[in-house]
């Protein structure tokens, strides 16, 4: 992580805002363990940070509201600076050497503990949840709960209460945690007969409340991790035989969690109940007839849910028969069908697989749906040896597609028949032309036809006829990626038709008018830069500068692009 990383996540706007946070010391509570960087930095109000230090990308999590739409916000840029500068560098680390939560904790352990406890009583008066969390401490010290207490306080964890706005969703989660954390860590110490079933109705109870909280920073995941592992183990010690827990796993597979374990897997935990779950997954299986294509949706998640791991067996057996088998039994729509024509031919059993195909044929609707199907249509061809049919199928599949990459395959599929290029290279452009000019006949409809505009612009550049591919730009509509592409195509024979076309592309970029878009832009400049001092080295200054002025003087307005022009090509701006 550098400090160019952090203006590129958070842009230049953001990354100022932070460093003055940093500046001003408002990070505070740092912490640093393994694989995380925790602080509290103070803005508005305190938030929580953390910054990954086990990932090669920039990850940082913060509970503000401007996290939920900025890829990085100003607190989250706050920590990253100092923790680059303290502990990354290991400079300005503080003079005593401890942190403030240390030096406040060595305070406060000299004061009278009757004066401790007062100001202590004190907070918990003034707070009616922590008055509820010393009151739990208090009754797990002192009293034998009762699977009821215990199931009451789950209760009380997760209130079924609406929770909206920041401050109303940090509040709830708090009070979760922190009730929770005290009630599986007595569960802890109960026997799996007791904690299993109460660690389940946390998880109900858990799904109940996702429905009245706004959970913006994926907070209920925080209380899933600190249930799923005790359920897990408490459902294997838990004195059930094998057959009962698999039960269990297919009826929490009828239900529709939002939060829960990722079933069936988390709970397959010996191998004498995968083999049960397998079993049990088959005599359930075999009694299903086919599936219906009007069947309803909780129907087919059933076979779904089933076949899954049956499927999951059959894969890695390579059992390609059971696969066809299980696949047959729940095919309801086209890319059902797709699917079995691809085993059936790897099964080597082509006339059943031109049966699928037929039937996947008949009930495709959408271009490209039928583009998926041709080419399932292609490869059957020429698995059957049927050349022509091959050929055929190919050029309605380009036909269809009108995209480059569609072109590319059937040059592939030319070059692998033996056909000559000429055949179809003449009879392509004409076809690309007349959908150009058909676009154009069309409602506006931009995206549609700059596809079209972009195949043939990228048919130009892949056979080199770099006059018609200049021609075609000045007067019809192309992407922003083709034309830099083609820029960069013709910078050698034509640097003076290559510089125009990046203005264009730089220009439309810069006019997006956001932070993103101006490092694009700077970023392809910079590109540029490389490549001419390698290829003209000569003429590369007055290139780059003949730019960097077109930009300084039509998009002078936008101050965050003219502070990176002046951080990348200071010695090229006036």
């Amino acid at each position: 992580m550098t400090v160019e990383d952090i203006i590129s996540a958070a842009g230049l706007t953001v990354f100022q805002k932070g460093l003055l946070y940093a500046r001003e010391g408002a990070v505070r509570h740092i912490t640093v363990d393994s694989d995380q960087v925790h602080a509290k930095v103070q803005g508005s109000t305190s938030y929580t940070v953390a910054l990954r230090l086990d990932t090669d990308e920039l990850t940082i999590r913060c509970n503000c509201p401007a996290a939920v739409y900025q890829p990085l916000c100003k607190h989250g840029v706050a920590l990253a600076l100092v923790y680059l500068e303290h502990y990354k560098n290991g400079t300005a680390v503080p003079k005593s050497g401890k942190t403030q939560t240390e030096q406040l904790s060595e305070w406060l352990l000299t004061w009278d503990k009757s004066d401790l406890v007062d100001m202590l009583m004190q907070y918990i008066v003034d707070n009616d949840e922590e008055e509820e969390r010393w009151l739990l401490r208090y009754k797990m010290a002192h009293q034998a709960l009762t699977a009821t207490d215990l199931k009451d306080y789950i209760q009380q964890s997760l209130p079924l209460e609406e929770a909206y706005d920041y401050e109303e969703v940090n509040a709830y989660f708090e009070h979760a945690i922190g009730l929770l954390k005290m009630i599986v860590e007595k569960l802890d110490a109960l026997d799996p007969t007791i904690t299993f079933p109460l660690l389940q109705y946390a998880y109900e109870r858990l799904n109940e409340a996702v429905q009245y909280v706004h959970d913006h920073d994926g907070c209920m995941s925080l209380l899933d991790d600190m249930l799923a592992p005790r359920l897990i183990v408490a459902f294997t010690q838990i004195p059930w035989g094998d057959d009962k827990k698999v039960r269990f796993i297919l009826q929490q597979q009828e239900k529709s969690w939002d939060i829960y374990l990722n079933l069936p897997e988390a709970l397959l935990v010996t191998s004498d109940i995968q083999l049960a779950y397998v079993k049990e997954c088959r005599r359930l299986w075999d009694g299903l007839p086919p599936l219906m294509p009007d069947a309803s949706w909780e129907t087919k998640h059933r076979y779904w849910r089933l076949s899954r791991q049956l499927l999951r067996e059959a894969k890695e057996n390579d059992d390609l028969e059971l696969q066809i088998s299980l696949s047959a039994k729940m095919a309801t729509e086209w890319n059902d069908y797709l699917g079995l024509c691809r085993l059936t031919m790897r099964n080597d059993d082509l006339p059943q697989a031109k049966l699928w195909l037929a039937k996947a044929q008949a009930s495709v609707s959408h271009d490209n749906d039928r583009l998926q199907v041709l080419e399932c249509d292609i490869a059957l061809a020429l698995q059957c040896k049927e050349w022509d049919r091959a050929w055929q199928q190919q050029w309605v599949h380009f036909q269809l597609g009108k995209r480059f990459e569609h072109y590319q395959q059937l040059v592939s599929l030319a070059k692998t028949l033996g056909y000559d290029e000429s055949l179809y290279q003449h009879q392509v452009e004409a076809m690309l032309h007349e959908e150009v000019k058909k676009a154009q006949k069309r409602p506006p409809s931009r995206y549609r036809a700059e596809n079209v505009h972009d195949t043939l612009l990228a048919f130009y550049r892949y056979h080199q006829e770099w006059r018609k591919a200049l021609a075609f730009v000045q007067y019809q509509t192309c992407s922003v990626s083709e034309r830099r592409q083609l820029a960069n195509d013709v910078l050698g024979e034509h640097p003076d038709a290559a510089l125009a076309l990046y203005r264009q592309v730089l220009g439309e970029t810069v006019d997006q008018t956001n932070n993103g878009a101006y490092q694009q832009a700077v970023n392809w400049m910079l590109a540029l830069q490389d490549t001419l001092k390698q290829t003209q080295p000569e003429h590369a200054p007055a290139m780059i500068n003949e730019l960097v002025q077109y930009l300084q003087q039509e998009k002078k307005a936008k101050r965050n692009l003219m502070a990176l022009l002046n951080t990348h090509f200071p010695l090229l701006l006036p």
